[in-house]
């Protein structure tokens, strides 16, 4: 890794550093922490901390051309009876380092996003850590169950059902417990993800549910601001019983939320197939290529033939199983997603995205020219918005003719369409026209509330509705970064140190450390990409293969 590459590492885990002392709580290490010699890692003079409660060990690793995986992190030794991480490692994939730092305030925070990710996998985001998941005031008291698991439409699902997990749940989706087949019963939890191999399976969230959480096991390969740090993964780590949250800084997970349609939970979301479920909006359809949440939308689809071929293709092994016609696919629609993390549904992909908190309606582009994937860029496409509580909303925009368009969407005139031109400039500047339908405008107005705002109640609270009742007084402590020192030792905020070296490992040998990889979702010009990312099995191979 070069030494620019470095200091954007260096400043960008800096940011994100931060970040987790204003979120997270924890009770602190009362000694020093020394690292020295990682086995598998290298030699490397030792290193003493004072006040630090988690210290990473980072590097680079030479992955491959044409490898995946961004970047692999996982604790090595913890302590006990709690059994928190204390000391982790951290790898990332040099030709995956941006050329600039990233924060969380940034368009581009995607790489800000990935360390946040891998730093969650070290503090106890991992299969191996769950029988260890106990209550904050009693260490060694782990909990007896842990996971649950079903099967549904010919799928199996496999849900996280510790206490707040089991909490998150029963509030996103309004019931107590999940029904499978032959009378079989779990309690609510939060689905894990059950594709990708070892790598992945059982270490992060299920995609199809949990979308835009930054624990999914892949994100999409566009720069765009749609990740969030959202109480599905507070949930996760309160479970550990090592930290407590500010959850001022958390934001509501939109996509699936309970209160973006109406103030009614959807159950249905969580098992039921999402070709007969999910809300309007949610997958790409031939008038439609603008995301769920009106901010994203998609130019580059790729999708693939539903045929005899199929089950061939790696990573498709669980669609070619009972639940093809059952669950991933009852419509026996021709065409189906590549993503096989999020279960082969053709959610919209958010290749684009509005900045400064502008808006797109659905619909789609007409008269787009040849181009790659994310290229260029739109004039005249996002627009700005006013809501009129939840029965109506108007929708501006200045047009490529320089003129101003306004639209009002009412209960009355859902799905009404009009037209404006817009610049699309990539190599040139070309001529597109949007169409557009007004959505219910609801469901708009909600979603567009939930997807601006940062929670001022804990979504962990019961009793708590996100967009109903009044805010609540946030947890007390908050770092004055001048004074960072002291600021740790009085207020007992996790101190993370992360100390980034230059030594170089080979895959092979990161293969034998227990760990979390996460990998990019490719996105391939003239057919289909399928990315693994393995966690804790050495032996497993990761294949990108074309379809």
């Amino acid at each position: 890794m070069t030494e620019a590459k470095i200091k954007v590492v260096e400043q960008t885990v800096d940011n994100v550093i931060k970040f987790f002392q204003n979120t997270i709580k924890v009770k602190s290490v009362q000694n020093s922490i020394t690292v020295t010699n990682i086995p598998d890692l290298g030699s490397f003079p030792e290193m003493v901390f004072d006040d630090t409660d988690l210290a990473i060990v980072a590097s680079s690793a030479a992955y491959g051309e044409g490898n995946p995986i961004i970047a692999a992190a996982g604790p090595r030794f913890v302590l006990k009876p709690s059994y928190r991480p204390y000391i982790g490692v951290m790898f990332f994939n040099p030709r995956f380092v941006p050329e600039k730092p990233s924060n969380i305030s940034d368009f581009d925070n995607k790489f800000f996003y990935i360390i946040v990710h891998e730093l969650s996998h070290a503090l106890g985001f991992l299969q191996a850590m769950y029988p260890y998941f106990h209550p904050y005031e009693d260490e060694d008291n782990y909990y007896s169950t842990l996971t649950c698991s079903l099967r549904k439409f010919g799928k199996k699902f496999t849900f996280l059902v510790t206490p707040y997990s089991h909490l998150y749940a029963k509030k996103r989706f309004g019931v107590d417990k999940f029904y499978g087949d032959s009378g079989k019963s779990c309690p609510a939890g939060i689905e894990l993800e059950d594709q990708g191999g070892d790598g992945t399976s059982m270490s992060h969230l299920e995609k199809r549910t949990y979308f835009t959480d930054l624990m999914v096991g892949s994100y999409s390969e566009s720069n765009t601001p749609h990740i969030k740090f959202s109480d599905a993964l507070m949930a996760v780590l309160m479970d550990t019983g090592n930290y407590k949250f500010n959850w001022v800084n958390a934001q509501p997970l939109v996509f699936g939320h309970q209160e973006s349609l109406n103030s009614k939970p959807m159950e249905e979301f969580a098992m039921e197939p999402p070709q007969k479920v999910f809300p309007q909006g949610y997958f790409f359809t031939e008038n439609n290529s603008v995301g769920f949440d009106y901010r994203s939308f998609e130019v580059h689809q790729i999708f693939l033939k539903d045929n005899e071929n199929t089950c061939k293709h790696a990573g498709f092994e669980l669609y070619c199983s009972d639940a093809k016609y059952k669950f991933y696919n009852p419509n026996k629609e021709p065409l189906i997603g590549i993503d096989y993390l999020a279960d082969f549904q053709k959610i919209i992909d958010p290749e684009y995205y509005c900045e400064n908190k502008k808006v797109i309606l659905p619909g789609y582009l007409n008269d787009m020219p040849k181009s790659d994937y994310a290229e260029g860029h739109f004039e005249n496409l996002c627009g700005t918005f006013k809501c009129n509580g939840y029965e109506s909303f108007e929708f501006n925009v200045v047009d490529a003719d320089n003129k101003e368009i306004t639209q009002k969407c009412t209960k009355e005139n859902i799905n009404s369409s009009f037209i404006y031109p817009v610049k699309f400039i990539s190599d040139k500047t070309n001529r597109v026209s949007k169409i557009n339908y007004c959505p219910d405008p609801e469901q708009f107005c909600r979603t567009i509330k939930l997807s601006l705002m940062n929670f001022n109640k804990d979504p962990l609270d019961e009793k708590t509705k996100v967009l109903e009742g009044d805010p609540q007084t946030p947890p007390e402590w908050s770092l004055n970064y001048d004074d960072l020192e002291k600021e740790i030792k009085e207020k007992k905020i996790i101190g993370i140190v992360v100390v980034v070296s230059v030594i170089v490992i080979i895959a092979l040998i990161i293969a034998l450390i227990s760990y979390c990889v996460f990998c990019r979702k490719l996105h391939v010009k003239n057919n289909q990409s399928v990315t693994t990312d393995n966690l804790n099995n050495p032996q497993a191979e990761l294949k990108q293969e074309l379809l």
